[in-house]
């Protein structure tokens, strides 16, 4: 999913989107089910993300425990000459109230407390957005190398990151330029060759470059895609504690540090 599709996934599910840009996307959303199976994803993702106190239905199920509560009180108080004709309706009520709240909490609560085996799935697609290359405006002053990225970075934008793994490998094993290599290990990821991926990522860690932070951040997904939870948990919490890592980065690095 390139960058414009999903800035407005994400319009869309901020409630962002009108007129006729809303028509359009509801109406692909009908006509496509991969893609309706991706937008819900991203709205499963940011629901995973929020906190107690973000998550509407959280609130719901307090707001109908404390009625519950209210009326179970009430129950409770009165006495049996004071049983008015009026009774079986409360109780019924309050039976209503509570098969609500069951239902509530089976349904959205008990998956965030208790995620099942699958919840990892969630966490395993917050990548993030795709490397991107630094090229000017103008070829002039733009290095061989740079010119060599255009094309395979043109595939991993369009997704196709088989087509242009070769491709970096090659210059990558030429050049050793940080940028092929930052390139290579993202397709390896996305292709679910972890064990490459994390080879080039490491190898470009250890440089401690500008884009060192970028490949650490990837390097956490694939050892999580991988299985390695404890490795994983290890390089995000570098990434917390690091000065040189954005403020946004940690953020995220925390989010999903919070949500394996």
């Amino acid at each position: 999913m390139n960058e414009a599709i999903l800035k407005q996934v994400h319009d869309y599910l901020n409630g962002e989107l009108s007129g006729t840009a809303l028509t359009e996307f509801e109406a692909q959303m009908k006509s496509d089910p991969a893609f309706k199976a991706e937008v819900e994803l991203h709205r499963d993702i940011d629901i995973a993300l929020m906190g107690d106190d973000e998550i509407p239905f959280v609130h719901t199920l307090r707001d109908i425990h404390a009625k519950a509560t209210i009326e179970e009180n009430r129950d409770v108080k009165a006495t049996a000459e004071e049983v008015s004709p009026t009774t079986p309706n409360r109780r019924i009520f309050r039976f209503a109230v509570a098969a609500a709240a069951a239902i509530l909490l089976v349904v959205f609560a008990l998956p965030i407390l208790f995620p099942s085996p699958d919840a990892m799935q969630i966490s395993k697609n917050t990548i993030g957005s795709a490397p991107t290359l630094e090229v000017r405006r103008s070829s002039e002053g733009m290095t061989e190398t740079t010119k060599s990225l255009i094309a395979p970075y043109q595939k991993i934008k369009n997704g196709q990151y088989s087509e242009a793994i070769p491709e970096l490998t090659k210059i990558y094993a030429s050049t050793n330029a940080d940028e092929a290599g930052l390139g290579l290990g993202y397709c390896h990821l996305q292709v679910k060759k972890y064990d490459n991926a994390i080879e080039v990522f490491e190898q470009i860690r250890a440089k401690k470059s500008d884009i060192s932070d970028a490949a650490t951040w990837y390097l956490a997904h694939s050892y999580l895609r991988k299985g390695d939870l404890q490795s994983t948990e290890n390089i995000l919490q570098k990434i917390i504690q690091s000065e040189t890592v954005t403020l946004k980065r940690r953020e995220q690095a925390k989010k999903l540090l919070n949500s394996l």
